[in-house]
């Protein structure tokens, strides 16, 4: 493993031009796996399995994000296939505790129902690494 690692790595740079240029493509896509990796694994240690608890909280912005079309294309085989993906109107509210906020989507009634500046009772977890805030529910 270590020698193979080491072609692949290393021994690559010594090929010539092409040799170094795959070389470039292997750590620039080797890294950038990494880094997606190293994300998704703090990701879950950071909101995995957390204490939930029950505090107010403030509401500090409210957003309404309008209906809205996306086109796009797919690879099926070697064809290239139109895609059409529709979003319907969402309600965000953002809501503070302690300082840390977090974006809560809820349906039009209820975003209707509530104001900014309105305290509202939240079940929620607080993040082990980073200073973050997940709000599991909302009540009034």
């Amino acid at each position: 493993m270590k020698e193979f690692l080491k072609d692949m790595y290393i021994d690559i740079f010594r090929d010539g031009v092409t040799g170094i240029i795959l070389a470039i493509i292997l750590w620039i896509t080797s890294l950038f796996v990494l880094a997606i990796l190293l994300t998704g694994t703090l990701y879950l240690i950071d909101s995995s399995f957390l204490e939930e608890s029950i505090a107010k909280g403030i509401i500090t912005s409210k957003r309404i994000i309008p209906e809205h079309t996306d086109h796009g294309f797919i690879m099926a085989g070697k064809s290239m296939i139109p895609t059409t993906t529709h979003y319907p109107t969402s309600y965000e509210i953002q809501i503070r505790i302690d300082n840390l906020t977090d974006v809560v989507l809820f349906n039009e009634n209820n975003f209707n129902k509530l104001k900014i500046g309105q305290v509202v009772n939240c079940t929620y977890k607080n993040g082990r690494l980073f200073e973050s805030l997940y709000i599991d529910e909302v009540s009034w």
